[in-house]
């Protein structure tokens, strides 16, 4: 089971800096998702689908483990 980190950033640069950083680290792009408010543009970062907007997928996977 895949675990999920959230990271609250005040900056869309500090969104790339860590966005850079994950890529080092060997985190591929497919598994980040960056979310933020309509009116802030995100420019190249992967913007979160609306599957990956909400926590329902991911409960139920884990409510269905746990139970």
């Amino acid at each position: 089971m895949k675990r999920r980190l959230y990271f609250l950033l005040p900056s869309v640069n500090h969104a790339k800096l860590i966005h850079s950083e994950l890529l080092l680290a060997r985190i591929e792009e497919r598994n980040m998702h960056v979310l933020a408010r309509d009116d802030i543009s995100l420019s190249d970062l992967p913007e979160a689908s609306l599957l990956d907007k909400s926590t329902l997928i991911h409960g139920l996977q884990l409510g269905f483990m746990v139970g």
